[in-house]
């Protein structure tokens, strides 16, 4: 363990105790599991020697996981395949996205070295995979420790995240150096792995697997769409989805809606569809829509909508309301938030609306913009034109979207491919 690790470890042993209490407040949920203690039922579904510790910190990682989890079921290993996130999302999108691909979920233990110990020493895994930047230092090291090998799959480093750790380098370089496989999303993201302190050598390019989950779920989720139409847009007509939203853009989407409603050249019948990225936040922006127009919670809707509004305040429609959509809008791209996931919306061929701020998929909007399938907006102003266009058929639907997933697909496989070295996969 070189000087910055040792001070790492030395600094969050000591600083724990002091945040114990602030993290029980935060992370009530789970927190016997973030500290390592799981329930015997989840333990006893574990395979020793044979377990894949899968970690995905959120609702995007559990995302790029799924296709992993999904091509591992199909191999016939015997093992069995643990998943932690960090998030209360991020455990709920596992619940349904995962189902029984995986052996147990649990919350991820903190990055203390005594909570990590205890963690290795309950799951004992024969490999640890993290997905996309959730790079743990003490997880790191505990694995190196026991021989165990850690691998970095889907990874990505985003300009903010490079920013970000150029203040904390020598830690970092470190910590990269301790994974025994690097599998990137991009040569780009491979360039700066290498940076971060991981040897070239350990580094693979294999694509994003968030592309094959796409492909996946539309598959899946096709079934469903004449449900949701029936739920939401009985009569036909256009629908604006705005997904994942954060604070500041609510008030834009809605904004813009208001206009395109109001004024000289009303847009009749349209409705508007605000998935919040917290559902907590719903309520709250419930009263800001009946501000505009009539409005109303997904949850208390007991027949075809009425409103000209629905909030969305549950988990997992998300994906398949994309598939309504006349047009959409990304969420946490008007604000610094690194931008949701653009491929939702785009596999439906749908006209996609973003901001400034997509750090998180970089490559997809940059590439989705030249091919006339996305666009970008700065403004309320922005956004109501836009959908004004594409609601008059002036920006048509992209039927060209399979193209693009079919050349960008196969990241799974090729992960599977690595990750087999390691698990000794039939």
């Amino acid at each position: 363990m070189g000087f910055a690790m040792t001070a790492y470890a030395a600094a969050s042993s000591i600083a724990y105790p002091f945040i114990e209490g602030w993290l029980r407040k935060r992370h009530a949920e789970g927190f016997d599991e973030r500290q390592g203690m799981y329930p015997a039922w989840k333990i006893e579904r574990l395979k020793p020697g044979k377990t894949l510790w899968l970690h995905a910190v959120s609702v995007g990682e559990v995302q790029a996981a799924r296709p992993i989890a999904d091509k591992i079921a199909a191999s016939g290993w015997d093992g069995a395949v643990l998943l932690s996130t960090v998030t209360e999302t991020g455990a709920q999108n596992a619940d349904m996205l995962m189902g029984p691909k995986i052996a147990a979920r649990v919350f991820a233990p903190w990055d203390i070295p005594r909570i990590t110990r205890r963690a290795a020493d309950a799951i004992g895994p024969a490999v640890y995979a993290t997905v996309e930047t959730e790079v743990w230092p003490n997880i790191l090291f505990e694995m190196k420790r026991r021989g165990i090998p850690a691998l970095l799959i889907n990874g990505r480093i985003s300009d903010r995240s490079l920013a970000r750790a150029k203040m904390a380098m020598p830690l970092l370089k470190e910590a990269y150096g301790l994974f025994d496989a690097l599998l990137a999303r991009s040569e780009e993201d491979a360039a700066r792995m290498s940076f971060m302190g991981a040897e070239r050598s350990r580094i693979t390019v294999t694509g994003d697997t968030k592309v094959d989950a796409i492909i996946e779920r539309r598959e899946s989720a096709a079934p469903k769409i004449h449900g949701l139409r029936e739920k939401i847009l009985p009569g036909g007509g256009v629908c604006f989805v705005a997904g994942s939203t954060h604070p500041g853009e609510d008030e834009a989407v809605l904004e813009a809606f208001g206009r395109l409603r109001a004024g000289n050249d009303p847009l009749e019948g349209a409705k508007l569809v605000i998935v919040p990225r917290h559902p907590a936040r719903s309520e709250e922006i419930l009263q800001k829509a009946r501000l505009k127009c009539s409005a109303e919670l997904y949850s208390n809707l007991r027949g075809p909508l009425e409103a000209d509004i629905l909030i969305v305040d549950v988990i997992g429609t998300l994906f398949e309301l994309y598939g309504l959509a006349t047009a959409a809008f990304i969420g946490g791209s008007l604000v610094p938030r690194g931008g949701q996931n653009i491929l939702e919306p785009a596999i439906w061929d749908v006209p996609v609306l973003h901001g400034p701020h997509m750090e998180n998929f970089a490559r997809h909007a940059s590439e989705l913009d030249a091919a006339g399938m996305s666009f970008r907006v700065e403004t309320a102003d922005d956004i109501e034109r836009l959908w004004r266009l594409v609601a008059d058929d002036a920006i048509p639907r992209k039927e060209g979207s399979r193209g693009y997933f079919a050349a960008n697909s196969g990241a799974a496989e090729r992960t599977l491919a690595v990750l087999g070295r390691y698990l000794a996969l039939p």
